[in-house]
């Protein structure tokens, strides 16, 4: 007869209970999705069925149910939890990077460019991609939202790789590792980042210049030297030249303690200024 349809449902529920405790779970399914294609707003029937298309990897359904549950939802947090849960899905379970992108990017049309964790996972969406111009906007973004100096150290380092390999934007890359090693100056690897780069010959001056300072203080004499001589072989100006040598012959004589390189240094700039009283004082000085 007329049965009443709410009664209906509420047996179906009941059965899609007893089904699911019973390992019956195609069965269940059934029964909770009459309910949601009768009723769709039914939150029952809407969590029973997310639970089991989990359980069971139907992820493509579960979507289905994400999107439902996301048009009814009222709560804006409670909208925004559903929305990572469902651009996690593409990632994780779907391996569809190109939805997931579109997902993580509707969050940050909805809540704000705050939305730390969209920027995260779409850093790591777009390096997996080689989409490196998006990689490059994204981690520049959460530089800015960075909650420390390390992170925000260990952010720049990672874009600066990208400017240099992949989007030939050396010197910005290296104003990148020069930041870098000015905020936490133990950063080997932006230090690394900059010694490879000394050969360039667009910005190995420009990376010697960093390196110099650092290698004072850190008294790595040898490596000192070859900086100071990529800094002599990228300038024309006579006295820079001169000024130069004049420490490549300093650090052989008093820090490395090699008279015989400190000498030979000495004489290259008596070549290239033959005049300079101080190069004759400090020859005359060895001999």
């Amino acid at each position: 007869g007329g049965s009443d349809p709410a009664e209906v449902t509420e047996l179906r529920m009941s059965f899609g209970g007893v089904l699911t405790q019973a390992g019956r779970i195609d069965d269940a399914i059934a029964q909770y999705r009459v309910v949601y294609d009768e009723v769709p707003d039914h939150e029952g029937a809407i969590s029973a069925l997310a639970e089991l298309y989990r359980q069971t990897s139907r992820f493509s359904d579960m979507l289905g149910i994400y999107d439902r549950r996301m048009e009814l939802e009222t709560d804006p947090e409670a909208r925004r939890q559903m929305a990572y849960a469902r651009a996690s899905l593409f990632v994780n379970e779907l391996a569809d990077p190109t939805h997931a992108v579109e997902a993580y990017q509707a969050i940050l049309s909805e809540y704000g460019d705050a939305e730390v964790d969209a920027y995260r996972a779409l850093d790591e969406l777009f390096e997996g991609q080689g989409r490196w111009s998006d990689f490059a906007d994204t981690v520049e973004r959460r530089i800015l939202l960075a909650e420390s100096p390390e992170e925000e150290a260990a952010l720049k380092f990672r874009l600066g790789r990208a400017l240099e390999e992949h989007l030939d934007q050396k010197p910005r890359a290296v104003e990148l590792y020069n930041e870098v090693v000015t905020t936490l100056p133990e950063h080997d690897g932006a230090r690394e980042a900059l010694e490879a780069l000394l050969v360039d010959e667009s910005v190995g001056v420009q990376a010697a210049r960093i390196l110099v300072p650092i290698y004072q203080v850190r008294e790595e004499n040898e490596r000192l030297i070859r900086a100071l001589r990529v800094l002599h072989r990228g300038t024309t100006e006579a006295d820079e030249r001169l000024e130069l040598l004049t420490q490549i012959g300093d650090v052989y004589a008093y820090q490395i303690e090699n008279p015989q390189k400190a000498f030979d240094a000495f004489c290259e700039a008596l070549r290239e200024v033959p005049s300079d009283a101080g190069t004759l004082a400090r020859l005359e000085a060895m001999a």
